[in-house]
């Protein structure tokens, strides 16, 4: 995966061109761990995915609104939360992909 965004990087450092962004958010509601949202079919090879900021509403308990993300497949970004409770949150991030 590291290789895969630093290829897709290097690519873009050298002129190349960016064919799609699209933007989404995950939501977690209360008690959820794994979350999922669908985009439009990228190439995962020469896509980026980017973390752009994360919300959560629990007060007591801070790791509950720890996440991390991945682009699991040409349609798919996965959403992980550390841990889960009675609180919801939310994620925006960014795929972007070059030719």
């Amino acid at each position: 995966m590291r290789q895969d965004i630093f290829g897709a990087v290097r690519t873009a450092l050298r002129g190349g061109q960016i064919k799609s962004i699209q933007y989404g958010t995950l939501t977690w509601a209360s008690g959820d761990t794994t979350v999922t949202a669908t985009i439009t079919s990228v190439n995962t090879a020469r896509a980026v995915l980017s973390y752009l900021g994360f919300a959560g509403t629990n007060t007591t308990n801070p790791g509950a609104d720890e996440c991390s993300m991945t682009l699991t497949n040409a349609t798919t970004v996965t959403g992980l939360r550390s841990l889960s409770g009675a609180s919801t949150a939310s994620a925006s991030f960014c795929v972007t992909e070059f030719y």
